[in-house]
């Protein structure tokens, strides 16, 4: 094991991500294995669910990495998350469609970018100080 010290901000941010990531993967798991069939469901939803799978994933390894201090870890999430919030975003208002949505749906939808944008720019203010960077690029620099 090395010496160096985890942030305490990298550690829970780390943890959140895993637990939201854990989350979402088996609600999305759960859905899949609760409907009766994929062709009962809408194409749209069974989209949004596989979706949630692959950014549970990406999410748990993308957290894991980031607390055993590996920088592609840090990268992966920073570069997959804007991606993730438009890719959802697209699934959602498919599913919604918003003609017909109604006012708490397109509620949801502004709530949802509101804290997904605002996780994420807490996130990237965290994971670019000097204390982090120095976490994430110390194994680079040893041999």
């Amino acid at each position: 094991m090395d010496n160096r010290k985890r942030p305490k901000r990298v550690t829970l941010i780390a943890c959140i991500l895993i637990a939201a990531s854990l989350y979402y993967f088996a609600n999305a798991v759960v859905n899949m294995l609760k409907g009766e069939g994929i062709s009962s469901v809408a194409v749209s939803k069974v989209s949004a669910l596989l979706w949630l799978i692959v950014s549970g994933v990406i999410g748990v390894v993308s957290g894991i990495a980031i607390l055993k201090g590996l920088n592609w870890g840090r990268l992966l999430w920073l570069c997959y998350m804007p991606i993730s919030i438009i890719s959802y975003n697209i699934l959602l208002i498919a599913e919604f469609r918003f003609l017909e949505a109604g006012f708490l749906k397109a509620l949801y939808l502004i709530l949802f970018n509101t804290v997904a944008i605002g996780f994420y720019a807490i996130v990237i203010a965290f994971l670019k100080r000097p204390a982090s960077l120095a976490f994430f690029t110390h194994g680079n620099s040893e041999e």
